[in-house]
């Protein structure tokens, strides 16, 4: 029987890496779908994608991925706990999906799944060491890191990589739903997540293909991008500097932040005295960030804050379920995963303005945020299509 395996994904952008995951996957499954729930066009660690939404689903698709749906920004610009979970829930009442698959730094799955269902079970007690630790300087990663190897017991590898940290959240997203749904770990190859190097022939992080990109290295660059991605970054400019943007909203709006996702006791202070000195967005962010304040931390709280995402409204989003889920592009085998959805769930299928008929206001207001997320980006990026004035990409 045909499988749909989906892959939770923000293809910033789309490169080889993202490619060894899809053959790794038929290599078992041969002829199973490629289902990808991919970031729109802001990113989990806080910043506007290098290619808008509809570009980058367009080189998923032409690299063999057969559905490419949008994670909500509301849960793209969070936490990699909401970032899973508001993802993986999606996909669970798509009632569609048979296998999620998802890059790992272990070759020890086992282990992985044990500590996801330690933290799972033990949620309470690591919340209060998490405070704990927090109180005594630590950041939330770090603290969140030590609440949890406290319990561990023997040698234990690393499992706190970018990788394995978002599989330990979908695992426990999987526990939560107590979901059907199968894993499908699968080794990531190359450089680590973060890695800016890019001069080894490993295959470098997505962090080293966009500096490649904003450098200029497309001699480089070609080596580890499909050709569809390549020809997305070559013609593109990435002057995306929303500094002045920035400094306007914190200094002359002058709002209360302590209703903003994320928001921390003095993060919104320690920010408004970064702006007055620092001359770039470089800079500024450069002195902000601290062991309290990750760097990533820093700039979701920024687009949060810019997108007035208050944390009532991601608890309310996480809790009562998507009713929709916008619709980027899709091939032949894509279409007919649409139709299973629209027979089988009750998740509205969003590629047009009009398809949208939910009354209710958390749908609305969630409708709304698409489009303010998008003239966002489009004032940063020097884009003009609103939302929903793209066609969503098809291939025959």
């Amino acid at each position: 029987m045909k499988k749909n395996i989906a892959i939770i994904s923000e293809y910033n952008p789309f490169h080889n890496g993202h490619i060894h995951q899809i053959k790794e996957i038929k290599k078992q499954y041969p002829d199973s779908n490629i289902i990808s729930i991919m970031s729109g066009n802001f990113v989990q660690r806080g910043e506007p994608a290098i290619i808008n939404k509809y570009e980058r689903c367009k080189n998923a698709i032409d690299s063999g991925v057969d559905l490419v749906l949008q994670i909500p920004t509301i849960f793209s610009l969070q936490s990699a706990e909401n970032f899973a979970l508001g993802s993986y829930n999606i996909l669970e009442d798509l009632k569609a999906v048979d296998i999620l698959s998802f890059g790992v730094e272990t070759d020890n799955f086992n282990n992985l799944f044990e500590v996801a269902k330690y933290q799972y079970e033990n949620r309470e007690k690591i919340e209060k060491l998490i405070s704990e630790h927090m109180k005594s300087g630590k950041s939330y990663p770090k603290a969140y890191e030590l609440a949890t190897k406290i319990f561990l017991t023997g040698e234990q590898e690393d499992i706190f990589q970018s990788n394995n940290i978002l599989a330990l959240e979908y695992i426990k997203a999987k526990l939560k739903n107590n979901s059907s749904i199968e894993l499908l770990p699968i080794k990531r190859k190359g450089s680590s997540y973060l890695s800016v190097d890019y001069e080894k022939n490993l295959q470098p992080s997505a962090t080293a293909i966009r500096k490649m990109a904003v450098e200029g290295r497309f001699d480089r660059l070609k080596k580890f991008v499909p050709s569809s991605t390549y020809n997305s970054l070559k013609d593109l400019s990435y002057e995306f500097n929303y500094y002045n943007i920035i400094k306007y909203h914190f200094l002359i709006e002058n709002r209360n932040h302590s209703n903003i996702t994320g928001y921390e006791k003095g993060i919104d202070d320690m920010l408004i005295k970064n702006l007055k000195s620092a001359k770039t967005y470089e800079e500024f962010i450069e002195n902000s960030k601290s062991k309290r304040f990750k760097e990533g931390r820093i700039k979701r709280f920024i687009l949060n804050s810019l997108l007035n995402i208050e944390k009532n409204f991601v608890d309310e989003a996480i809790i009562s379920r998507s009713k929709f889920v916008n619709v980027l592009g899709f091939n032949e085998n894509g279409i007919k995963i649409l139709k299973h959805v629209n027979e089988n769930s009750n998740i509205s299928l969003i590629v047009n303005k009009k398809d949208f008929t939910i009354e209710d206001e958390l749908s609305k207001n969630l409708f709304k945020l698409e489009e303010k997320a998008t003239t966002l980006y489009n004032i940063i990026s020097g884009e003009t299509k609103s939302e929903y004035e793209y066609l969503p990409v098809v291939k025959k």
